[in-house]
């Protein structure tokens, strides 16, 4: 490959392109990548491809936009 080619190809983007694995929807949504695979059970999105999950950029958008169910809650303790 010449040096003249290698000038008109495109820039790599950091962002990768669907379809995603989990390790890269986590990554796009700031969650680890179970919780990803819980969702895609929970939203039913996604497809099983051998031992890891695949997401379209449909599937990544419906898991961003789902309600946050706000983290962990302490049972309060009113025995009187």
């Amino acid at each position: 490959m010449s040096a003249k080619s290698e000038r008109n190809m495109p820039a790599k983007s950091k962002k990768p392109s669907p379809p995603y694995t989990s390790a890269e929807v986590a990554q796009l949504l700031e969650i680890s990548p179970v919780s990803v695979r819980r969702l895609a059970n929970s939203l039913q999105v996604g497809m099983r491809k051998g031992h890891d999950w695949l997401f379209l950029d449909a599937d990544v958008e419906r898991m961003r936009s789902r309600p946050s169910r706000g983290g962990y809650r302490r049972r309060s303790n009113d025995n009187g």
